[in-house]
């Protein structure tokens, strides 16, 4: 029998002899949500490239449409930013889960195809040209910085009730719009949970714990109101943690929640943690950078330019930590994870 200091030396040395970039992955799932592929990027991918890329399987879920709401809208479409024409608006109806049929005055087709790269109310791909890459849409851009083949994408969508062979995706600026906020926040939910367990199940990874990055829900963070989109996604992926732990038998889950644009500011009893990530920042901003220089769309020959976000991305990712179901004094799920 082999002794086990000799065991442990014979493993250093065969980590020690894998070839640089590369690291042992195990079945641990790590999930990225964001209601935008842009809020993962700006918001979440230091840690990303810190802590999960090559280490854990990774699954990136995008909420929404990308057709943003009359605020939002109203800030892209500025002249000075010049991502979006500000006569692209459109008022369109839209089919809640419920069947139900609701307005969405400031819906665009610009801002859909610019964020996510799809084209109307279903998932139809539409084909940008960026001066950094060639991409159809925002899986593409992943596949490009990230590695290609690492990162399961989903787009979220649920079944049109009229037309069970048809899917809507979900309503950037619809998902907190009046009646249907909570219709949407249930629907939500569940092809969250439903989503994360069947890649779980697909990939054979581990029930045992997975990771989950996300927009803060609104009782953790006081600013998770950011958007509405984001509110709702955060609110949206917290239910999805009890299905995942109470219906799916998920026994833990590692839950690292994030504000995009700002500092999070905890709320009661809520702690944050201010992240380095200064060895990734350039993995980062080239991320970013490569989902917004949109340089030049070849369908409807407009051009688009990357001038919001800086080439500094910042030093930290300010976020708070939460395990669930809730800790218990024999143990601590961030221990798994090397956090220092």
């Amino acid at each position: 029998m082999m002794r086990p200091v000799y065991l442990a030396v014979t493993i250093a040395i065969f980590l020690l002899t894998l070839p640089a970039g590369v690291s042992a992955i195990d079945t641990a799932l790590a999930v990225y949500v964001g209601a935008h592929p842009d809020d993962i990027d700006i918001g979440m991918s230091g840690s990303l490239y810190k802590y999960d890329l090559n280490r854990h399987p990774i699954l990136w879920i995008v909420v929404t449409d990308g057709g943003a709401d009359r605020r939002e809208y109203g800030l892209e479409s500025d002249a000075a930013r010049a991502w979006v024409k500000d006569d692209g608006t459109d008022s369109k109806n839209w089919v809640a889960p419920n069947g139900q049929v609701f307005n969405r005055g400031f819906y665009s087709n610009d801002l859909s195809r610019k964020r996510c790269g799809l084209n109307g109310s279903y998932q139809h791909v539409f084909l940008d040209n960026s001066s950094m890459i060639q991409e159809f849409d925002w899986r593409s851009r992943v596949d490009a910085r990230v590695g290609s083949g690492v990162v399961e994408k989903v787009q979220m969508s649920y079944p049109d009730p009229s037309n069970s062979s048809q899917s809507y995706l979900y309503p950037d600026g619809g998902l907190h719009n009046g009646t249907m906020k909570n219709v949407y926040s249930e629907k939500l939910a569940e092809g969250l949970a439903e989503t994360i367990y069947q890649t779980i199940i697909s990939g054979n990874y581990s029930k045992d714990m997975i990771l989950i990055h996300s927009h803060a829900p609104v009782h953790i963070a006081r600013n998770s109101h950011e958007h509405p989109d984001h509110e709702m996604t955060g609110n949206a992926v917290l239910a999805a943690i009890d299905l995942l732990v109470v219906n799916y038998g998920i026994k833990s889950v590692d839950a690292t929640w994030y504000t995009i644009y700002n500092p999070i500011r905890p709320g009661l009893g809520y702690v944050q943690t201010k992240e380095n990530i200064v060895n990734y920042k350039n993995s980062k901003s080239n991320l970013v950078k490569t989902d917004w220089e949109t340089a030049y769309n070849v369908q409807i020959g407009r051009k688009f330019y990357w001038i919001e976000y800086p080439n500094d991305p910042g030093d930290f990712e300010y976020v708070v930590r939460e395990d669930y179901p809730a800790k218990q004094s024999q143990w601590n799920l961030f221990t798994s994870r090397n956090y220092v």
